[in-house]
């Protein structure tokens, strides 16, 4: 395939890439609204400046981690899926396989919280 016909969306194994990576990045973006409002709900703050004029403490919250190392983990594994899968675009993949580990990243992320 030629550069052009690989990045175009009449390639299904770039559109599969491109929603999964959607669905990702709105975890991600979920995932980083959700700690703030942990934290907010249980006035539990990383400094203390926010602690102070949020009339909160410094200290940890069981919840509020559980959902920081989610947000952390997908930090981390997020983009070298991103890396990877872009990678696996340019060796022609079958729609089924390209599909199956596409998403089945994304399922296996979709349940960390």
């Amino acid at each position: 395939m030629v550069e052009a016909e690989v990045l175009s969306l009449k390639n299904p194994v770039f559109c599969a890439y491109l929603i999964s990576s959607c669905f990702l990045v709105v975890k991600m973006i979920l995932l980083a609204f959700f700690t703030g409002y942990k934290r907010a709900v249980h006035k539990v703050y990383l400094s203390p400046e926010d602690a102070d004029f949020n009339k909160g403490q410094v200290k940890t919250h069981d919840e509020v981690e559980r959902v920081r190392r989610a947000h952390l983990n997908d930090l981390e594994n997020i983009p070298i899926f991103w890396t990877s899968a872009f990678a696996y675009l340019w060796t022609k993949p079958s729609i089924t396989v390209a599909c199956f580990l596409y998403f089945g990243f994304v399922l296996r992320l979709s349940q960390v919280v």
